[in-house]
C-alpha cells in the first residue's frame, strides 16, 4: 500500500470519527435545548404566581380593611343600640309602655 493511500485512508477514518463526534454533539445539542426550554417555561410559571411573601402582606392588609371595617360597624351599631335604650328608658319614665298618658 502506498504512503498516499494510507494516508488517504487514515484522513477517511479520521472523518468518519468526527462525523460522528458531530452527531454525537449535535444530539446534546437538542437535549440541552430541551432542557433551556423547559426551564424558561418552569421560570414563566414561577414568575406568574405571586411569591409567598406578597401573597401574605397581601392578605394582612385585606385583614386590615376588614377590621377597620368591622370596628367601624361596631362602632355604629353599639350607638344605635345606646340610642335605643336611651328611648326605652325614657318611655319607661314617661310611663308610655304601661299605658299611663302624661
Amino acid at each position: 500500500m502506498s504512503d498516499k493511500l494510507k494516508e488517504a485512508l487514515d484522513a477517511v477514518a479520521e472523518l468518519g470519527r468526527l462525523q460522528g463526534r458531530v452527531i454525537a454533539l449535535e444530539a446534546l445539542l437538542d437535549s440541552e435545548k430541551a432542557e433551556n426550554a423547559r426551564l424558561k417555561a418552569e421560570v414563566a410559571e414561577l414568575k406568574s404566581q405571586p411569591d409567598p411573601l406578597t401573597a401574605y402582606l397581601y392578605a394582612a392588609e385585606l385583614a386590615k380593611d376588614e377590621i377597620k371595617r368591622l370596628k367601624a360597624e361596631v362602632e355604629r351599631l353599639t350607638k344605635a343600640e345606646d340610642k335605643m335604650i336611651e328611648i326605652t328608658y325614657m318611655k319607661g319614665i314617661a310611663g308610655i309602655d304601661r299605658g299611663v298618658k302624661s
